[in-house]
């Protein structure tokens, strides 16, 4: 049984979302549209009628002696005019399809002023036509003379104009008080008694205070101790992992280039981790956590791999609301990730590798909800979406690992793979120069791999470096017994000093065409080393 729940700092209480979307849909249906009168459209459509009556009354021969009767019926519409325009003229827009007139209040703007009305209060066009028709019935047949040359429906348009920016304006100032939290809690204010059934709104608040949580971990807590604290956890990290490095890879340790790019790997997820927790529209899932074994396994070991994704997962744990789950889902699909991707050269590796480390993240989190939640309900697919975005990049490590290759001088096993066919040029042209190094090649390289795969090691490394060992040969190729035909040998005819050094400066020559042709340091060793250091006889 838990013990009393008392608040630890001041926080909100905050809506349920059903609460604030029931808000929202109202805020919604109860939207006022808002209108502006523009009092220069009544003006001028009484001026045209004015010009233009006058016009055809004296294209009529009638002049300024126009009858008592047509200056009536002039009269009559006018005021008609202008009891429309005074009522108002409503725009025709697309806001209104749908709406019905007696039910829907919109909000006119006159003088600064917004007054309320229902779109039954105004004329719509042809409601303003028929009303014009309606009280012009009584004419006499002469007064309909003038009006017969006229189109009245050109004295007739909307004064009563829709206000989209006032619209927006005032739906975004509601919107604006609309608020997600009914209350505050207190410091140091009891929440839940010891025994006590936990109620609906003790629930609010009891889901309040985790939101907060998870919105700041550090809210309510001395900022200072809380940086000084996980400066120094981050230290022990950091030389965990220096040691683990110092024991067991002291190599990389040695190397800058290599401690140069495990150390890069592991701000630019910590990096991407942290810009993701502060951005609502990227989730944490869609980082490519394995991506970092994936790519250490290629260029060290599986050990090496594994320790160091530990590291970053710890690390990047700090920025994520709940680490437990992020480092459990992520080191767990590491290790699918690790133990599938056996290797390179076998065609839809990566594919297969995608297709299990989704699965694994997937079945994870879902497990991990259940946990947690305990309905089905509560599984985001969101989520699990942005995670098969995650699995899908894994297919980018085969460009990657190509740039890895070029930048840092890493040798991968695709490469070593591409190395040892013999189809490459430069052992094509051994082939052509010194046909029997090139024999002596493919059966060093055939023993050497053999060799290593029974007392363990990197045969596919071991097969291209004897491959390459005696390319030097090509320059001289009739001085090495493997080239000889049958006759007399040429070292024969040289004294010890002169044979020894064109023996011995195949090895240097092969240093220098292995350059010449870029091939990674590991190979180039592989020709500098393969005489060992005694005497040569």
């Amino acid at each position: 049984m838990h013990e009393n729940l008392v608040a630890p700092f001041d926080f909100p209480i905050f809506k349920p979302d059903q609460q604030v979307q029931a808000e929202l849909d109202s805020l919604q249906n109860n939207q006022y549209l808002y209108f502006f009168s523009d009092s220069l459209v009544g003006n001028n459509m009484l001026a045209a009628f004015y010009r233009d009556y006058n016009s055809i009354a004296s294209s009529m021969g009638l002049g300024e002696n126009v009858s008592e009767r047509w200056t009536m019926t002039r009269h009559v519409i006018a005021n008609v005019l202008q009891e429309i325009y005074s009522r108002g003229i409503i725009e025709r827009h697309p806001v209104l399809e749908g709406k019905v007139p007696e039910q829907t209040p919109v909000m006119v703007v006159k003088d600064d002023l917004a007054e309320e009305y229902r779109l039954t209060a105004f004329f719509t066009l042809r409601s303003a036509y028929e009303y014009v028709n309606k009280e012009l019935e009584g004419a006499s047949a002469s007064s309909l003379t003038i009006l017969s040359r006229m189109n009245l429906n050109d004295y007739l348009g909307s004064n009563i104009l829709y206000d989209d920016a006032m619209t927006l304006k005032v739906h975004q100032a509601a919107l604006d008080e609309l608020t997600l939290t009914q209350g505050m809690v207190q410091s140091g204010q009891l929440i839940i008694a010891r025994g006590e059934l936990v109620t609906q709104s003790d629930f609010l608040i009891i889901e309040s205070l985790r939101r907060e949580y998870e919105a700041n971990p550090n809210v309510g807590k001395n900022y200072l101790v809380v940086y000084l604290g996980q400066l120094l956890l981050i230290t022990l990290i950091f030389m965990a992992l220096f040691w683990f490095i110092y024991y067991f890879r002291k190599d990389i340790l040695i190397s800058r280039r290599q401690t140069f790019f495990t150390l890069s790997l592991i701000v630019v997820m910590v990096g991407l981790t942290r810009a993701a927790s502060t951005q609502e529209a990227v989730s944490i899932y869609v980082i490519p956590f394995v991506l970092v074994p994936i790519f250490l396994k290629t260029f060290f070991d599986i050990r090496y791999a594994l320790f160091v994704h530990m590291i970053t997962l710890l690390l990047a744990g700090f920025w994520v609301p709940n680490s437990y789950q992020f480092v459990l889902m992520n080191f767990l699909a590491g290790l699918v990730a690790l133990f599938s991707l056996r290797s390179y050269y076998k065609r839809g590796i990566l594919f297969y590798t995608a297709i299990f480390v989704l699965a694994a993240y997937a079945i994870i989190y879902i497990i991990l909800t259940l946990l947690q939640e305990g309905d089905f309900g509560q599984i985001n697919w969101v989520d699990v979406l942005w995670i098969s975005g995650n699995a899908l990049l894994i297919l980018t490590v085969y460009p990657l690992v190509f740039l890895f290759e070029r930048i840092f001088g890493f040798l991968s096993d695709a490469t070593l793979f591409e190395m040892s066919d013999t189809n490459q040029p430069l052992l094509r042209s051994l082939a052509e120069k010194a046909p029997g190094t090139f024999q002596h090649s493919m059966q060093v390289a055939s023993l050497a791999e053999e060799a290593v795969l029974k007392v363990g090691g990197n045969s596919l490394l071991v097969r291209a470096g004897a491959l390459y060992h005696d390319i030097g040969k090509m320059e001289n190729p009739h001085y090495f017994i493997e080239n000889l035909h049958e006759g007399s040998n040429p070292h024969n005819d040289l004294d010890e000093r002169s044979s020894a050094k064109l023996i011995i400066g195949h090895v240097l020559k092969g240093v220098e065409i292995a350059k010449k042709h870029k091939l990674n340091e590991t190979i180039i060793d592989f020709i500098r080393t393969h005489h060992g250091t005694g005497t040569v006889q």
